[in-house]
């Protein structure tokens, strides 16, 4: 192993004495952080509480410090289980709500979509509820290139907003302009259920879903069909939302993805949790464990890799890292094989790999109580940081429980940094910087062919949007924000004003 695991910076603990669960961490453009979830109680930091479950989002500064909190929904359970910030400096929620009063204004029938857009100081800008008669929730919302947004989850509805059903439970993608409006949507599926838990902007302006499926007929027919069980299911759209390959993965067991990521060669890593030794999947090591597979450009194999010990391993979450590799994270309630230092029932699992799938290292943390980790990233410095819930009452690593489960933010110090350097020793130079449009890499010392097969442009939220050979490059029509830079693995960080 290259590289060895980090020991904490800071953890924090979040919430009341009801249940409160993260299920949703991503950078702000403030070196921050939001955090976006659910909670029950108003106690303790829950100041608000509309009746059941809540959507509780907290803005966090770089040291874990909560800056706001606005809890949002009505007198039934609403749950956000995905947030990120917005190019205007706002923040996009999305989740699912069964509600039809206080917040929510036009509710469609059991649960549905519910899309709130939040100011900068998290006061309430706008909400939007997308669905039919009958139970649809939102998995994932990404900001999408034009300013508006692409969201992914599960439908069981035949009317409404919904068309297209296959039956049972389907993929149900939808694209809204800035303002929330739907643009197009798509019902993706079989005749059995099939749930689209992660959705991103592929760098062809189209979009790369991940789920799973128990179908093997209607869309999910061939390539190769369904292996068993529940497998994973990829799915690749276009632009306009139409599907130009899709997959499945698995073996004769359950195979459940959870999240996916465009990867910088183009191709895409998926993470979850599988029960297959046979199929695609050559190792099992227990009950569940975590499955990392790297596909190519096509949705092809490349590899995949199980991690996990004889218990229940689940990833939830995976990023691709600034040297290349991967940051994943989940639960386990495993003490063997590749899991160490577990501190009772399940715990956070955060395991770092390298490009080609190797272990690098692997770090449990929690308590002796449930602790689930649910959704991680690396931030601008390089640091890990992963969010979920902790049940554990202030033992082990968790410390200011507020009773019953909480939201508990930890931080990990990285071993790799995005690379700061002075002005006498960069690679390269980027400038103007800030840019209202264009800007210009400077190779300082550096051929632009050593540069050319090797430079990307990435949000701040680590998706990759751009690869080119070009030393001058155009973000006229990308949002206003913090955007990264890298030429032959080393990064600067450009503001586009």
């Amino acid at each position: 192993m290259t590289a060895q695991a980090q020991s904490i910076d800071w953890k924090k603990s979040f919430g009341g004495i009801g249940d409160e669960a993260a299920l949703s961490i991503s950078k702000t453009n403030d070196d921050g952080y939001v955090v976006a979830g659910s909670s029950t109680l108003t106690t303790d930091d829950v100041t608000v509480n509309h009746g059941g479950l809540d959507y509780w989002v907290t803005k966090l500064n770089g040291g874990g410090s909560r800056e706001w909190e606005i809890s949002l929904g009505g007198s039934d359970d609403d749950v956000a289980t995905s947030v990120q910030q917005t190019s205007d400096d706002g923040y996009i929620v999305a989740g699912r709500s069964h509600s039809n009063d206080v917040d929510i204004t036009t509710p469609r029938g059991g649960y549905d979509y519910w899309i709130v857009k939040l100011h900068d100081d998290g006061s309430f800008d706008w909400q939007k509820s997308f669905g039919g008669p009958g139970d649809d929730k939102a998995y994932a919302i990404r900001q999408t290139h034009d300013n508006g947004y692409i969201i992914a989850g599960v439908s069981s509805s035949d009317g409404g907003d919904v068309s297209g059903n296959q039956g049972c439970e389907d993929y149900w993608i939808v694209k809204t302009d800035v303002n929330g409006n739907i643009q197009w949507q798509r019902s993706f599926g079989g005749s059995n259920e099939d749930i689209a838990r992660s959705v991103e902007q592929t760098t062809d302006g189209g979009y790369i879903v991940a789920g799973t499926t128990l179908s093997n007929d209607g869309d999910v027919a061939g390539n190769p069909g369904n292996h068993g069980g529940l497998d994973y299911w990829i799915v690749k759209l276009d632009a306009a939302g139409n599907m130009q390959w899709q997959k499945t993965i698995g073996g004769s067991g359950d195979d459940q993805a959870s999240s996916i990521k465009q990867t910088l060669d183009g191709g895409y890593i998926v993470v979850g949790s599988s029960g297959s030794d046979d199929g695609d999947a050559t190792v099992n090591l227990g009950l569940l464990d975590y499955w990392i597979v790297k596909l190519n450009a096509s949705g092809v194999i490349q590899w995949e890799r199980s991690f996990g010990g004889s218990g229940i391993d689940v990833a939830t979450s995976v990023q691709q890292t600034t040297d290349k590799g991967y940051i994943v994270a989940g639960a386990s309630d495993s003490v063997d094989y590749d899991v160490a230092g577990n501190h009772g029932s399940f715990d956070y699992w955060v395991e770092k790999l390298d490009s080609s799938g190797t272990k690098q290292w692997g770090i449990s943390l929690g308590g002796n109580g449930n602790d689930l980790g649910n959704s991680v990233l690396q931030d601008q410095g390089g640091n890990y940081v992963v969010a979920g819930s902790a049940n554990s009452q202030n033992n082990g690593n968790v410390t200011g429980n507020h009773g019953s489960s909480d939201f508990w933010v930890v931080k990990l110090k990285g071993n790799t940094s995005v690379p700061t350097y002075e002005a006498d020793n960069k690679m390269f130079t980027v400038y103007p910087n800030p840019t209202s449009g264009s800007f210009n890499i400077k190779l300082n010392g550096l051929s632009a062919e050593a540069a050319s097969t090797d430079v990307t442009v990435a949000d701040v939220n680590g998706n990759v949007i751009l690869k080119t050979n070009k030393t001058h490059i155009d973000l006229s029509d990308r949002p206003a924000g913090y955007y990264f830079i890298t030429v032959l693995g080393k990064t600067e960080k450009l503001a586009k004003q």
